[in-house]
C-alpha cells in the first residue's frame, strides 16, 4: 500500500465538457429566456452536443436592444458562423408572462422539431427589492415572478404527452 506524502489522495481531473445522459436521437431543448447568460452558455453546449435549441426572446427587448440582447446577438453571430449549429437553433418571440405567447412558441417549436424533450424555464424576474419594501407587496411580487414558471410548462404539457422522454426544470436566474 502506497501513501501520498500529504496523506490525501490526489483529486481527479475535472471533465472539460458536461456529460449528457445517453439517448438515441438529438433532444429538443426549449429555453424560455434565451438571452440570459446561463441560457446562452447552455445553448452552446447543447448545440455542440448535437441537440436542438428553441430559445425564447421577448420581442420588444430584441427590437430595442435592451437588457442582455447584445450578448445574445453575439451568440447568434457565432451560430451563423458555425455550420452544424445553424439548422439546430430556432429563436421564437416569447414573453413567458403571456399565456398565448407561450402556446404559440411551443407550437412553433413542435412544428420545427417535432417535439420538446427538455423545458428550461430560465426566468429572470428580480423581486428582492420588492420583498424588502413591505409585507403587503409580497403576494403580488411572487405572483409576478412565478407566472412565467407556470405558463410555459402548462403550454408544453400537451406536446410532452406525445413523447415519454420529456423533462422539465425551472430555474429562476
Amino acid at each position: 500500500m502506497t501513501s501520498n506524502a500529504s496523506g490525501t489522495a490526489p483529486k481527479p481531473a475535472r471533465p472539460r465538457s458536461p456529460h449528457f445522459p445517453p439517448h438515441n436521437a438529438p433532444r429538443v431543448w426549449f429555453i424560455t429566456r434565451g438571452v440570459s447568460p446561463i441560457a446562452i452558455a447552455l445553448a452552446k453546449q447543447v448545440l455542440e452536443h448535437g441537440d436542438y435549441v428553441v430559445a425564447g426572446v421577448i420581442p420588444v427587448e430584441f427590437e430595442k436592444s435592451e437588457g442582455q440582447i447584445e450578448d445574445f446577438k453575439a451568440f447568434l453571430e457565432e451560430v451563423k458562423s458555425t455550420e452544424r449549429w445553424r439548422e439546430r437553433l430556432r429563436v421564437v418571440g416569447l414573453d413567458a408572462r403571456i399565456v398565448g405567447q407561450c402556446q404559440a412558441a411551443v407550437a412553433e417549436a413542435v412544428e420545427a422539431f417535432g417535439r420538446i424533450d427538455v423545458l428550461l424555464c430560465a426566468a429572470s424576474e428580480g423581486t428582492s427589492s420588492i420583498f424588502e419594501s413591505g409585507v403587503e407587496l409580497r403576494s403580488d411580487a411572487s405572483q409576478l415572478s412565478l407566472e412565467p414558471l407556470k405558463n410555459c410548462p402548462r403550454a408544453v404539457e400537451p406536446s410532452a404527452l406525445w413523447t415519454r422522454s420529456s423533462r422539465s426544470t425551472s430555474s429562476p436566474t
